[in-house]
């Protein structure tokens, strides 16, 4: 059986943080480019203000995407039960409860507004990647495939 992988791309549209980070980094990015293709050189604090924006929102990204991977390389499945959804605009939350080592635990995963997420509904029951080591960390492995 082939392993499924989410794609980059599938993280930063399901993944509510992953998402906002992509979007603030080249937002801010393409600031500083438009002034520099201006002609105008940007004072040196609103460079390192922008840059700052920029790394802090890379680093989010990468956190994410990191977290998300090691899931599904290293996470241990089990099955979930959602409990809540809602939606605000463009973002939702979506929450679960599992049972993992015999031990029931309650969590949620801020997503995008999007296809996979909106077709979800309170009471289904969805597989869950979980992290051996904390338990309280997990996501919907459907959301990102």
């Amino acid at each position: 059986m082939i392993e499924q992988r989410p794609s980059f791309f599938r993280i930063i549209w399901m993944d509510a943080a992953a998402f906002l980070s992509a979007i603030f980094a080249a937002l801010f990015a393409a600031f500083i480019a438009y002034d520099f293709l201006r002609g105008n050189t940007p004072n040196q604090t609103t460079l390192l203000i922008f840059g700052g924006i920029i790394l802090v929102a890379l680093g989010i990204l990468v956190w994410r995407l990191t977290t998300i991977f090691n899931l599904f390389n290293d996470g241990q499945e089990a099955t979930a039960t959602i409990t809540d959804i809602s939606f605000y605009r463009d973002r939702g939350r979506v929450a679960y409860i599992f049972m993992f080592q015999n031990e029931k635990y309650l969590n949620s995963n801020a997503v995008m507004k999007h296809g996979k997420s909106r077709m979800l509904q309170v009471g289904e029951q969805k597989i869950v990647l979980v992290n051996r080591d904390n338990p309280k960390k997990s996501i919907l492995k459907d959301l990102y495939l």
